[in-house]
């Protein structure tokens, strides 16, 4: 029930010179603490992105956090409230869910969060100091995903829909249909959307597992319609992995545009494996 961050030289040992001997571990003295995303300040301090439980017992009172670190590793106690952001989405029974996290270029942060029982999913802006600006609905489910794109919009995703909209989290209407990306028919399993991602050419990609637990990828053009000429489903790819249960993690894209899409199977004895799969562009 804490938070640790860890940073690593190339060669994949740790970084003596970041936190402890190359971790920090944070203790809020919470029953629950989850980490979900991680972004940089342009001062390279670290913004950390998730939730915890208000207090020492569960279920209680799990609440949207933004966590700053130095550069170096440690608890900025200047941000927020002794170095942190925690935040009551004021809808549902009060079991909110943080997730990704994306700072702009004037240090301003964006937080997708969500009530953990899907009646609300949006975005909680704050400064670059942590205050807050403003929290704004984009649909129910879960947030997933945020990221600029080179024109310095948002794109925000959660298991419904995409959306672009400027830093005030107004709509652009001309994305999508009437403001929203079309998920192609598919219905995404709650919590199953992970990650969005612009490719060189500001693609829109997208990971989900759907309700026959397999890996989705789908790819959308600039402007918010489905990418036919992506996958075998008019947009979408869909992999299927031999399991009882699936998560999907990060996507990233390699050199010769190349998707690596990471995640987690649960075979029929509960063990976990580690899942990574390459798509070609």
């Amino acid at each position: 029930n804490r938070y640790t961050l860890a940073r690593y030289n190339e060669d994949g040992s740790l970084d003596s010179s970041f936190g402890g001997g190359g971790t920090q571990s944070t203790n809020w003295g919470s029953v629950g603490s989850s980490l979900y995303s991680v972004d940089f300040q342009s001062d390279g301090k670290i913004i950390v992105g998730g939730s915890r439980y208000a207090g020492g017992c569960s279920p209680g009172i799990a609440e949207t956090t933004v966590t700053r670190y130095t550069a170096n590793g440690h608890l900025d106690t200047s941000f927020g409230s002794s170095g942190e952001v925690r935040y009551n989405v004021p809808y549902g029974p009060h079991h909110d869910g943080g997730g990704p996290v994306v700072v702009d270029v004037d240090d301003s942060i964006y937080l997708g969060c969500h009530e953990s029982y899907g009646s609300w999913a949006g975005v909680l802006r704050l400064s670059a100091s942590g205050s807050v600006r403003g929290l704004h609905n984009v649909s129910g489910g879960t947030a997933s995903g945020i990221a600029f794109n080179d024109a310095g919009d948002l794109l925000i995703s959660t298991n419904q829909k995409i959306i672009r909209a400027d830093t005030d989290i107004t709509l652009d209407t001309s994305f999508g249909d009437g403001g929203a990306a079309d998920l192609g028919g598919y219905t995404p399993v709650t919590h199953s959307w992970r990650t969005l991602i612009l490719d060189e050419e500001g693609r829109i990609l997208q990971a989900m597992r759907d309700a026959d637990d397999a890996f989705v990828l789908a790819r959308y053009t600039t402007d918010g319609q489905l990418d036919t000429d992506f996958g075998a489903h008019g947009g979408f790819n869909r992999f299927v992995v031999d399991a009882t249960h699936m998560w999907t993690g990060p996507i990233a894209l390699q050199s010769d545009g190349a998707i690596l899409m990471t995640g987690t199977r649960q075979v029929s004895d509960g063990d976990r494996d580690w899942v990574v799969a390459r798509v070609c562009p």
